[in-house]
């Protein structure tokens, strides 16, 4: 597998970036209700919806 240890750097980067911004748009549909599907009512800060997800 030599020929393939020159991709194992940015692979690694790309994997981070990607997960990344998975758990960021997550937690902003999550949280701030952006990128929520219009049927999700907006959280109320403190129920359990908004801690437990």
């Amino acid at each position: 597998m030599k020929s393939l240890k020159h991709l194992a750097e940015p692979s690694y980067a790309a994997l981070r970036i990607v997960s990344g911004l998975l758990f960021a748009f997550h937690g902003a549909q999550k949280i701030l209700g952006i990128y929520a599907p219009p049927q999700m009512p907006p959280l109320v800060f403190g129920s359990q919806m908004w801690l437990g997800g």
